[in-house]
């Protein structure tokens, strides 16, 4: 999920990101995960320039390294973006 600014949907160079709701003067958006590997860099430069400024990840500890993002608070905090991790273990979410 991401805090977004701009226009309906925003796009940076890999991933599509869907506003879900206009927040005061932001939105709270989503996308798929980053791409990572040698290009994770430019992923997190175009999230930058897209105006995003806050970067909040469900996944737990294990599951971002697993999937190439164990650096994903630096390279946000490197870009200008606040990080913040709020894990959530798979099926751990209790639905009413």
């Amino acid at each position: 999920m991401l805090a977004c600014v701009g226009g309906i949907m925003c796009k940076n160079i890999n991933s599509d990101i869907y506003k879900i709701k206009l927040i005061g003067s932001g939105s709270l958006s989503v996308m798929a995960k980053p791409v990572s590997g040698e290009w994770i860099e430019d992923e997190f430069s175009g999230i930058a320039n897209w105006g995003i400024d806050r970067i909040v990840s469900l996944l737990e500890h294990h599951e971002a390294f697993e999937v190439g993002l164990g650096e994903e608070k630096q390279l946000a905090e490197k870009f200008k973006i606040e990080f913040i991790q709020y894990p959530i273990p798979d099926r751990g979410l209790q639905l009413q």
